[in-house]
């Protein structure tokens, strides 16, 4: 598959959501990619156009998409935004138009493996018995039955 120009412009907003948010994957929806591309790419598409450019790069294997759901408190379901992400073949596609990734991108390329974030360990029973209870300035207090506004 030719990678029209704007396929590739829709590659780069995709790398620089990822990148941006230091993520391997980004939430964008429809309508927000379209946006993007009149902004940065003064470039005016249809949702059908985009749904197709989504499609291709979907089936040629540069993006995966998952599709989410949730549920209202009524109980019906309904459609979030898909979760996208670009894959291997992608991200070496961009590298060799000249794309610059970040080392960790890189690294989660190559090796799969994300950095890890550093954790500090923390002795929960020690925070609790060191905190001592605040009260509120206007919290009501009930003392012998009766109401004390302190």
């Amino acid at each position: 598959m030719k990678i029209g120009e704007t396929k590739y412009e829709i590659l780069l907003i995709f790398k620089g959501l990822c990148t941006c948010n230091v993520r391997t994957y980004c939430y964008p929806s429809r309508l927000k990619i379209l946006k993007l591309l009149n902004k940065f790419y003064k470039k005016t598409i249809s949702l059908r156009c985009l749904d197709q450019h989504l499609k291709e790069l979907r089936d040629e294997g540069f993006i995966i998409s998952h599709p989410q759901k949730g549920q209202k408190e009524d109980g019906t379901w309904y459609n979030k935004v898909s979760n996208r992400q670009l894959t291997r073949k992608a991200a070496f596609y961009l590298m060799k138009r000249g794309i610059i990734f970040a080392q960790w991108f890189i690294n989660w390329i190559k090796n799969r493996t994300l950095p890890k974030a550093e954790r500090k360990s923390h002795n929960i029973n020690k925070l609790n018995k060191e905190r001592q209870p605040v009260q509120a300035p206007c919290q009501k207090i009930y003392k012998n039955g009766w109401l004390h506004q302190v």
